[in-house]
Formats: C-alpha cells, sequence, structure tokens
C-alpha cells in the first residue's frame, strides 16, 4: 500500500515537473515572438 501512494507522489511531482517545463518553453516562445516583431 505504501508502495503505491508513493508511486502516486513520483508521478504528481513528475506531472508538475513537465508543467513548469511547458510554461517555461511558452515562455520562450513569447520572448523569441517579441523580439521577432
Amino acid at each position: 500500500m505504501s508502495f503505491g501512494s508513493t508511486k502516486e507522489i513520483d508521478t504528481i511531482i513528475s506531472y508538475q515537473v513537465w508543467v513548469i517545463i511547458l510554461e517555461v518553453i511558452i515562455s520562450m516562445f513569447d520572448l523569441i515572438t517579441i523580439d521577432i516583431d
């Protein structure tokens, strides 16, 4: 049971990491488009 809970926690942490990575990529694209414009 404890193993299952730790697996869920790892999944949640990895999900948050992907969300942060996507936000950084989007912000970088916004900066690039602003520089181009």
